[in-house]
Formats: structure tokens, C-alpha cells, sequence
């Protein structure tokens, strides 16, 4: 079950605040709570913000059957996107003008309940991936063999050994 969390027209760059969700991504929600309190950048305390916020939505899940087990989530998926944004003159020499651009963000928590046996949803993405990657390797290898025993002949690795 999916347990969700938003925090808006938080004044902070969106660029700024990725730069501390993307250390966050895909870790448990405890692990990822002792990271941000380690963290000296300003958007670490709204990312925990949010994701306390959304843990407590958790726990204040009215259903016992629905209600997740708090020490099992973990992100599933965290976004900082762009809001609106201030402008201020900024006054500069020779009597010009120049535009200040003062940047809003919104912070989007996802959580979810990771299985007891299977690690946290990322890193069995990432497991699952490098298993494709060399099962690809070990096709191309066994093609490779099937073809040199119809021809009969040498690849170039074996031709720059025989030198």
C-alpha cells in the first residue's frame, strides 16, 4: 500500500533540494532519517518534515488490516519539482534594474511496505537489471562459440594469442 506526503511552496531551489532526496531514494525510512539529521544542507529538514509527515499518516491509518507495519517502509519514490516562483527587482549600477529570481519547490513522498524476504524495491530493480546485463554477456558468449565451431574459424583475441 502506498502512503503518499506533499510539502509545498517550500523556499528553497528545486535543484538544491534533489541534490539531498536523491541520497534518500530507495532507503529505509528509519536509515533515511538518521542520513538527514547528518546532512548540513537547509533542505534536509523539509525532506525529514515530509517524510515524518507521511509516516504518521501510516500509523493514523483508521483499517488494522490496511495499516502498514512503520518498520518495513521505505522510499519508494522521492521528487522535488519546481513551484511558483518570487520576482524582485534587484537594483544594480548606472540606474538599471535587474530581475531576482527567488525559487519555490515541492517535496512529493511516496512510501511503501517492502516485503520480509525481498530487500527494498530499488535494489532488487538494480539486482534484477545486472542479472539481464550478464545474461546478455552469457547469450552473446554461447553465439560466439556456435558460430566459431560452424566456421572453423579463429576469433581475433585467439589470432593475437597464436602471434
Amino acid at each position: 500500500m502506498e502512503l503518499r506526503a506533499t510539502s509545498k511552496y517550500i523556499l528553497i531551489s528545486p535543484r538544491k533540494a534533489r541534490q539531498v532526496a536523491n541520497l534518500v531514494r530507495g532507503k529505509r525510512v528509519d536509515e533515511a532519517l538518521d542520513i538527514l539529521r547528518f546532512v548540513h544542507k537547509r533542505a534536509s529538514y523539509h525532506i525529514e518534515k515530509t517524510i515524518i509527515s507521511c509516516v504518521s499518516n501510516a500509523e493514523n491509518i483508521i483499517d488494522k488490516k490496511e495499516r502498514p507495519d512503520v518498520d518495513r517502509l521505505y522510499i519508494k519514490r522521492i521528487f522535488v519539482n519546481e513551484g511558483p516562483r518570487y520576482k524582485r527587482i534587484f537594483y544594480r549600477a548606472y540606474g538599471r534594474a535587474s530581475m531576482k529570481l527567488r525559487r519555490m519547490s515541492h517535496i512529493e513522498v511516496v512510501l511503501d511496505e517492502s516485503d520480509e524476504g525481498k530487500k527494498s524495491g530499488p535494489e532488487m530493480v538494480r539486482k534484477e537489471r545486472l542479472k539481464k546485463k550478464f545474461k546478455t554477456r552469457d547469450v552473446a558468449k554461447k553465439k560466439s562459440e556456435k558460430k566459431e565451431g560452424k566456421k572453423g574459424k579463429k576469433t581475433r583475441t585467439e589470432e593475437a594469442e597464436r602471434r
